[in-house]
């Protein structure tokens, strides 16, 4: 399966609720850190306009104040509401799934 097919099919289960609440994209895709599709997607995220600057924890502060992006991450792993659309946070990192995949739909025209 590509990448690509493979954040389509995220997609769904994030809609659907059936993905890892407490894992981002990488986690939910079970993607290995120093895999091709890793590389890849640490090139998407520095293209998305609202990049953090941390390809580990590409998903900016939602609108609380934290430290660091890795705090952020961490108290939203913390209470499953890494995905929760509902806040800023889980907002954003569904907007860069859909960067990603508009993305790589692009190339692949």
């Amino acid at each position: 399966m590509s990448l690509l097919d493979e954040l389509k099919a995220l997609q769904i289960r994030v809609a659907s609720g059936t993905h890892f609440n407490n894992a981002g994209i990488c986690g939910n895709l079970f993607l290995d850190q120093r895999s091709k599709d890793v590389e890849l997607l640490n090139k998407l995220f520095i293209l998305w306009p609202k990049f953090s600057g941390y390809v580990l924890y590409p998903v900016a502060s939602g609108g609380h104040t934290f430290k660091n992006d890795r705090d952020e991450f961490i108290y939203y792993q913390n209470i499953d509401k890494l995905w929760d659309e509902k806040t800023e946070y889980g907002k954003l990192r569904i907007e860069l799934l859909q960067f990603c995949i508009d993305y790589l739909e692009k190339q692949e025209m």
